[in-house]
């Protein structure tokens, strides 16, 4: 599958994971989903653990590191890369994280990018409750005809103008849409939850829609793929979100965007960037 090609693993609070590859290698974006769950879905694409050159964090909360796949990027030496100030606290979290860093495989990094076979990463802090911080990543790789931008932040309090410019030309991104603020309200889930979920845990629909809109009214060219992702199972909707999106891109007249929601418990078909 010749060009550079993204796809959502599995993107919920059970477990998230992306993969982003071209001809020159494959990088893993979060490690929260088992390996019994990544394995055939990497299969699907024609993917093996063996094949990455680096997996990247955003953050440490569960459901986007477990242990038995940071073991078994360990078994395949694949270079797992965290934040210089999330670095001790998940080797304090996770035997293989320590194991992982005595062997020289978990990295840290801090304002320099990382360099991995076939990508250049940047990375950028972003605003969500997870012990060490957050962050959002910018991937630069070869595409078909000629070099592609990939922007992807997936768990955030709030979409502030920083956040906006690294996905400006994006030529596709990922962006968090987690919940309908209705649906939210009228959860029944305790009010501390649900005040935490809009004030510093996630983006609202109507919050990543403004964001998207931003995107486009920066861009000298809008991107083909935008990617919803990290919708909530009980406070959204798939057609929810996309809809909020689809009047973002629709104020502006803006045509030739895919726009597209992450599933829950299944890979996205692959999209070429």
């Amino acid at each position: 599958m010749s060009g550079l090609h993204i796809s959502m693993l599995g993107s919920s609070s059970a477990g998230n994971g992306a993969a982003i590859w071209n001809d020159y290698g494959a990088v893993m974006i979060d490690l929260g989903l088992g390996q019994r769950y990544l394995e055939p879905r990497l299969s699907r694409f024609g993917l093996r653990f063996a094949d990455f050159s680096a997996a990247v964090i955003t953050h440490l909360h569960a459901d986007h590191v477990r242990e038995p796949t940071l073991r078994r990027m360990r078994r395949e030496r694949v270079p797992v890369y965290v934040h210089e100030r999330a670095f001790p606290i998940l080797q304090a979290r996770h035997i293989a994280a320590r194991e992982m860093a005595d062997e020289g495989s978990l990295r840290s990094f801090g304002d320099e990018g990382i360099e991995a076979e076939g990508f250049e990463i940047e990375s950028f802090p972003v605003s969500h409750d997870a012990p060490g911080g957050c962050r959002g990543y910018v991937f630069r790789a070869k595409g078909d005809d000629g070099d592609k931008i990939i922007a992807y932040a997936t768990d955030l309090a709030y979409a502030d103008d920083a956040l906006v410019e690294r996905f400006i030309d994006a030529d596709a991104f990922v962006l968090e849409s987690n919940h309908d603020v209705e649906m939210l309200e009228n959860s029944g889930r305790p009010r501390e939850l649900i005040d935490r979920i809009r004030n510093t845990g996630h983006l609202s629909n109507d919050e990543s829609a403004e964001a998207f809109g931003k995107i486009l009214d920066g861009s000298r060219r809008p991107p083909k793929l935008a990617m919803l992702a990290h919708l909530s199972d009980e406070c959204n909707l798939p057609e929810l979100a996309i809809a909020a999106a689809n009047r973002a891109r629709g104020a502006r007249r803006v045509g030739d965007v895919e726009i597209r929601a992450a599933k829950r418990f299944e890979p996205t078909e692959p999209f070429r960037v």
